[in-house]
């Protein structure tokens, strides 16, 4: 199930859309029209650096509960990075700046997308790679970006924007310590995860009550076995 994104009518993703965001801002519903949706969702792992043999939009999104940044970079022009805000979730019109930079920059053959693990999970990856395949993406390891960002005075999410699009084009390019690529989970795989840390957490609660329980007993002379 997508987080922060639904279909018309879907009341479920509505209040996963109210939980993770707040409800602020307008739920954005499925922007494209049918006959452009994909039957089959494609292989989200399979995507690998082109090292620059062929001609890619480059396309670094920072989110977060607020807004989305999104940071384009021209093909041919290295040092040049177009910046657009949009609103959380906007899938639509994420869709339409990338469809309007691709038309600009003579239709590049690939379009290839990262965003940081996080908070937005894996729901927009998923999404892409049903609804518009032919973008690639990339999730990096946040931490993969951390040498960059501890030489910049001053944090702000368009500043990560357009480090991302470097170290993604840097990636493509061949250069593998630019940023780590994190593994996309099934559906499956992300719900069984999510029992497992949420039963690790019911053990160490249960046993810090057990031991709060025993020490306020000790106090009243009460000895347990």
């Amino acid at each position: 199930m997508s987080q922060g994104f639904a279909f018309r009518g879907d009341s479920v993703q509505e209040s996963v859309w109210t939980s993770t965001y707040g409800g602020k801002g307008p739920l954005q519903h499925n922007p494209l029209p049918s006959e452009r949706r994909s039957t089959m969702s494609k292989e989200l792992n399979d995507v690998a650096p082109s090292m620059g043999e062929v001609s890619t939009l480059f396309v670094a999104l920072e989110v977060s509960g607020t807004s989305w940044v999104l940071g384009i970079g021209d093909p041919g022009q290295p040092d040049k990075v177009g910046m657009h805000k949009l609103a959380p979730a906007d899938t639509a019109g994420l869709l339409e700046k990338i469809g309007k930079a691709r038309a600009g920059a003579d239709g590049p053959s690939r379009v290839l997308l990262t965003y940081e693990a996080g908070f937005e999970g894996f729901w927009l990856a998923r999404w892409l790679g049903e609804h518009a395949p032919e973008i690639d993406v990339v999730i990096c390891d946040p931490a993969s970006l951390e040498v960059v960002r501890k030489k910049r005075r001053a944090k702000t999410d368009r500043i990560d924007a357009r480090k991302m699009v470097r170290a993604l084009r840097a990636w493509d390019g061949g250069d593998r310590d630019a940023m780590s690529p994190v593994r996309i989970p099934t559906v499956g795989e992300e719900d069984a995860k999510r029992l497992l840390r949420r039963r690790e957490r019911l053990v160490k609660e249960r046993l810090r009550h057990a031991n709060a329980i025993a020490g306020l007993l000790r106090l009243h002379g009460v000895s347990i076995g």
